[in-house]
């Protein structure tokens, strides 16, 4: 396997509470066995994050994905087509964008309540969850409730 790169991260805080973080991540990940891409590898990855505290209690935060397309192999050995094609599912192109408010209750306990894949994306090619599950269910929402023993959240 040959890997040749470029990674670039970037953050800043903003004017009054708020903070942008962005990086991007270009692979270029070759096969030589097979003379491909490498299996599951894509080109490029974007990511942004935008957080903003309402109070010190209150925390609001945007990310934004964006991922260009990949394939994977879906026959791992003794294939039965004669057509490699046919064994290749190719994910196209996404961009996932995702929403959450935490409330922070002290320095060590918070709740969070967000929505993940706010645009409801799924992929048009898949005729099964069997791969890419974290974003073929489409629009999820969740709650967690954290507790951190460790150190207080951040300020």
């Amino acid at each position: 396997v040959t890997l040749n790169g470029i990674n670039l991260f970037y953050k800043r805080k903003l004017l009054g509470r708020g903070e942008l973080s962005f990086s991007y991540n270009y692979l270029d990940a070759y096969d030589n066995i097979l003379k491909t891409q490498l299996d599951g590898s894509n080109y490029h990855n974007l990511n942004i994050k935008l957080s903003y505290f309402i109070s010190d209690e209150i925390k609001i935060q945007m990310s934004h994905k964006r991922s260009s397309s990949k394939k994977y192999s879906t026959c791992i050995q003794n294939c039965s087509s004669e057509d490699e094609s046919d064994n290749i599912y190719k994910l196209s192109s996404f961009m996932l964008t995702d929403f959450s408010l935490r409330y922070n209750f002290s320095e060590f306990i918070s709740t969070t309540i967000g929505v993940n894949n706010f645009f409801d994306y799924r992929d048009k090619n898949a005729t099964s969850e069997q791969f890419l599950t974290i974003i073929n269910p489409g629009r999820t929402l969740f709650v967690s409730f954290d507790y951190n023993i460790s150190r207080p959240y951040e300020e």
